[in-house]
């Protein structure tokens, strides 16, 4: 009888610290990213991994980070089931209080990155070129979520903009893009861009690439 009561009471103890474990492990590093004067502000990375050797692995990976004018600080694996409620929505890109940068790693893990007590408006500069990078260093679904009602200064109204509502998309010509989106803030060679987002025309003026991160441009 008391051995039975030992086997229940051990059950017991199983499932109730069983609960109390996460679903998933996350590799969690912190960074310091330096501007053109040199100004530093936070960055944090939370990559979400399913298992505890997979986030070690990720959080030595995440060390050597490779962007520009990054150092890399510090990093530690985390698990919780509080950990999973409390970020359910930012992986699932819903917007937050802050500003925060959503991708997909090239180990296709999902990632999320965001800049500890910093303003909205300081680094949305360091999100955008960020974003960039990471585009080209191989994440995927790269994607800048902003808080509700927070309004970027080239979202705002501009005698330039196109105000017709029609889109454009791969194959459009540069009278069309222009029709559209109206002029672009800058070129660089056949590379129209609007704000940091951008349209690429090839030899014969037809749009053949898209990079539209912050939803700038008016695409199909």
């Amino acid at each position: 009888m008391i051995f039975m009561k030992k086997v229940i009471f051990s059950l017991f103890l199983l499932f109730t610290c069983a609960s109390a474990y996460g679903e998933n492990w996350y590799a969690v590093s912190k960074y310091d990213v330096f501007d053109e004067k040199g100004d530093k502000t936070s960055l944090r990375t939370v990559t979400k991994v399913r298992d505890q050797d997979t986030c070690y692995k990720t959080m030595v990976d995440l060390a050597d980070i490779n962007l520009n004018n990054i150092k890399w600080v510090n990093a530690e694996c985390i698990s919780g089931y509080e950990y999973d409620v409390a970020l359910e929505s930012v992986f699932n890109k819903k917007d937050a209080p802050g500003v925060y940068i959503y991708y997909v790693d090239k180990a296709g893990h999902k990632t999320i990155a965001d800049f500890p007590d910093t303003p909205n408006e300081a680094c949305v500069k360091i999100a955008k070129n960020l974003a960039l990078q990471m585009e080209a260093k191989g994440s995927s679904e790269v994607q800048i979520i902003f808080p509700v009602n927070f309004q970027l200064p080239e979202q705002k109204e501009s005698p330039q903009k196109a105000k017709t509502e029609d889109l454009f998309t791969i194959g459009a010509t540069k009278d069309d893009v222009r029709r559209i989106q109206g002029e672009p803030t800058s070129v660089v060679g056949e590379i129209w861009f609007y704000g940091y987002d951008y349209a690429g025309f090839d030899e014969a003026g037809n749009v053949n690439d898209l990079s539209n991160i912050l939803g700038n441009l008016k695409i199909k």
